[in-house]
């Protein structure tokens, strides 16, 4: 299951620079997933780690105004100020890949050992080769249910192979009709895979 990441008023160079490390990085990509937080829940609730412009008083306050709906969320403190605070997880600027890895690292601990952890987040994988039918899902499943949900897409049947092998999903939907692996290939490889019966 990956672990839920976001921030709140990071600049778009820090947003940048932190996706540019999350690309370039295989252990961030496959234990973590960051997503815009309007692409996952306005109020930031489900977000396992808040990145938190800390430079900036207005976004502390916003911060601050949201903890206490977001008691599961771990935040880790972005700054350009060298002093250490004990009780807060902090990154400091300049970004660089080591102390983003060593402040996730420690906000996973953090995570885990939560009793309250969404252990029952929803992993899906959509496979359909039609773009709109993705998107439509893509907007729609979060509406439909408060569970967290991880969802990932396949537009074809040798992507979904891939992502099958990697990973365990609770739900999948799958097309039938695709160009190359159709659907009742798919279904027959997720059935060997898994020990469906």
């Amino acid at each position: 299951m990956n672990i839920i990441v976001t921030h709140l008023g990071l600049s778009p160079r820090d947003v940048a620079m932190i996706k540019s490390m999350f690309n370039i990085n295989p252990d961030l990509r496959s234990k973590y997933k960051f997503v815009e937080l309007e692409q996952h829940q306005s109020d930031g609730r489900y977000v396992d780690i808040l990145f938190v412009n800390a430079d900036d008083a207005k976004i502390l306050d916003h911060w601050q105004s949201l903890s206490h709906k977001n008691k599961l969320t771990i935040p880790i403190m972005v700054t350009s100020d060298f002093e250490s605070n004990d009780d807060q997880l902090i990154l400091q600027r300049p970004l660089v890949l080591k102390r983003l890895m060593m402040a996730l690292e420690q906000a996973t601990s953090t995570v885990n050992a939560q009793p309250g952890h969404h252990a029952s987040q929803i992993s899906i994988l959509v496979i359909d080769d039609s773009l709109p039918v993705r998107k439509y899902m893509e907007h729609k499943f979060p509406k439909l249910t408060k569970v967290p949900l991880s969802i990932e897409f396949a537009e074809d049947g040798k992507v979904a192979a891939k992502k099958i092998a990697q990973r365990q999903y609770d739900l999948v939907f799958l097309d039938v009709i695709m160009p190359g692996t159709d659907g009742y290939k798919v279904c027959k490889y997720i059935k060997s895979k898994y020990s469906v019966h």
